[in-house]
């Protein structure tokens, strides 16, 4: 649908855009910018890349001023980044197209209420984004424009049109959206400012003491005895099928647990993966075979992850965020 009724309705919005402005003299884009809100749909890992662009935003216009749109399914890491306010993060479901639909609705009408005057679309190839943006009816959007660049057509629905530069760090690359409400939107293409004077910020958790006890207990059920005098190697066999270009093959994962235990008798092995994983993960450890390996896929949360993390020494992992 992106891909094909996406093309459509950025032309069409396109046409409506230029009619309205040709018809409008309001030269409102130079007002003073007061609420700012991200459109980052997806990818809880580049979500955590953008916590730099997300501490600019609250630097701006103040962390009760900054807004952030996302897939239900991806909110908790915006909670466990605790950068902006729990009631600022705007949810979208998408279990179908009705319901999408729905919660787009409702999410514009809330948008325009708040009266949210720059939008920040950090998706970089998505039409729907672009098209989520528009309708805002924010009189400042920032996202990444076309140009001469081989990348997909979005229309013009941008005021701010930056200029996609596949050589920059992601996390930079989110900077400079921000920045470039800085900037003049008639400057073509922005941004023209030096991509050395960003520093990415890296965002640390750190676990509290209840984190710490409940996946210790966790470890502890899961194991059937004490561990804690054992180091922990983590191994994330991420068996979805979603794009398994980037997933190593489960008999490496066999191997590689195997020599582990063979080697390092001091060492368990802890096996994530999400609730929909859960089967195949069982059966993974069903074929390593051993007391000193457990799973923990679908019993954690996205927060007890993390805390699972700073307990182990060594994590192996399909590319995942």
């Amino acid at each position: 649908m992106d891909v094909w009724l996406g093309r459509f309705f950025c032309f069409g919005l396109t046409l409506v855009r230029y009619i309205g402005e040709a018809l409008s003299r309001d030269g409102s884009t130079s007002q003073p910018i007061r609420k700012i809100l991200f459109l980052k749909l997806i990818e809880q890992g580049a979500t955590v890349l953008a916590a730099g662009a997300i501490r600019r935003a609250v630097h701006m216009v103040g962390g009760k001023n900054v807004y952030f749109c996302v897939f239900a399914e991806n909110r908790e890491i915006l909670d466990v980044l605790n950068l902006i306010p729990k009631e600022n993060v705007f949810t979208l479901r998408h279990d179908n197209i009705f319901v999408f639909v729905r919660d787009v609705f409702s999410f514009l009408r809330r948008v325009r209420h708040l009266k949210i005057d720059a939008v920040i679309d950090m998706e970089f190839f998505s039409r729907a984004s672009a098209i989520i943006a528009f309708l805002t009816g924010a009189r400042n959007r920032v996202g990444l424009h076309r140009f001469t660049s081989e990348v997909p057509y979005r229309g013009d629905l941008v005021t701010h049109r930056v200029q996609y530069n596949p050589y920059l760090h992601v996390a930079v690359a989110y900077e400079l959206l921000v920045e470039a409400l800085n900037s003049d939107p008639k400057e073509v293409p922005l941004l023209k400012q030096r991509s050395d004077t960003f520093n990415c910020y890296v965002p640390v958790f750190v676990p509290g003491d209840e984190d710490l006890r409940r996946v210790r207990e966790m470890l502890q059920e899961a194991f059937g005895k004490e561990v804690f005098d054992r180091r922990i190697v983590i191994l994330n066999p991420n068996t979805s099928d979603m794009l398994p270009i980037r997933r190593w093959p489960e008999a490496r994962f066999v191997e590689l647990a195997s020599m582990i235990l063979d080697k390092f008798s001091e060492v368990c092995i802890v096996l994530t993966g999400s609730r929909s994983e859960e089967k195949a993960v069982a059966e993974l450890q069903r074929k390593i075979c051993s007391w000193r390996v457990a799973s923990l896929a679908g019993k954690t949360t996205l927060r007890d992850l993390l805390v699972l993390y700073t307990l182990g020494q060594v994590l192996v992992t399909n590319d995942s965020g």
